[in-house]
């Protein structure tokens, strides 16, 4: 189990960072390839942030999340099918909370697309202040500027600050509305259960494998 857990860890490793490697470098020529117009309308900071921490998220969702997505696809297959022979009217009455959840998440996903793009624009900010600012670290001692320039480097700051707070604020706010869904599936499920045990249609057993 350790030498295939090691072979395991390695190989996902390996083929990240070779996925990563390969990406960045892609990002990086295609930027060379750029006319100069490009790099006087952006901010140096943003394609910065898009060469470093924009890759690394991509490549986390390509590498990391395909496969959870595919385990969760065959979950939901596979105890779909199971709860359709355990007890097929219940099965369906068990899917009437789906909708609200694709609601939630419809609702919750464009409130979180919307404060990241702006998040990514304060992290792009803030790489471009302090990349300009101690490119020319010499021009702003000479000069005594050293507090305006903090002054600039700390109204970005701030700004990625409200930001990531807003983000989490969405996230802590979704967390709770699913899980009141998702209970209010669970007592849906318990009543009609009940009533179809006390006809005689569900074992108890079957039942709990519904909870479950």
């Amino acid at each position: 189990g350790g030498l295939l857990g090691f072979a395991s860890d390695y190989l996902s490793a390996w083929v990240g960072e070779r996925f990563l490697l390969d990406m960045r470098n892609r990002v990086f020529r295609h930027v060379q390839s750029l006319p100069t117009e490009f790099f006087e309308r952006q901010r140096l900071g943003d394609v910065l942030t898009r060469l470093t921490d924009d890759v690394d998220e991509i490549g986390e969702l390509i590498v990391g999340e395909v496969t959870s997505l595919l385990s969760y696809l065959l979950k939901i297959v596979f105890f779909t099918a199971a709860l359709f022979v355990i007890d097929a009217r219940l099965a369906v009455i068990s899917f009437l909370v789906a909708p609200p959840f694709w609601f939630a998440a419809r609702y919750f996903s464009g409130k979180i697309k919307e404060i990241s793009r702006q998040q990514r624009q304060w992290d792009g900010a803030v790489a471009t202040v302090a990349e300009e600012s101690l490119s020319n670290s010499a021009l702003v001692q000479a000069y005594n500027r050293q507090d305006q320039e903090f002054a600039r480097f700390n109204q970005q700051a701030r700004g990625d600050y409200a930001a990531q707070l807003k983000m989490e604020r969405m996230r802590a706010i979704f967390s709770p509305i699913v899980s009141l869904l998702e209970l209010g599936g669970v007592l849906v499920v318990v009543a009609v259960g009940t009533w179809e045990l006390a006809q005689g249609r569900l074992t108890l057993g079957g039942m709990l494998a519904f909870l479950a």
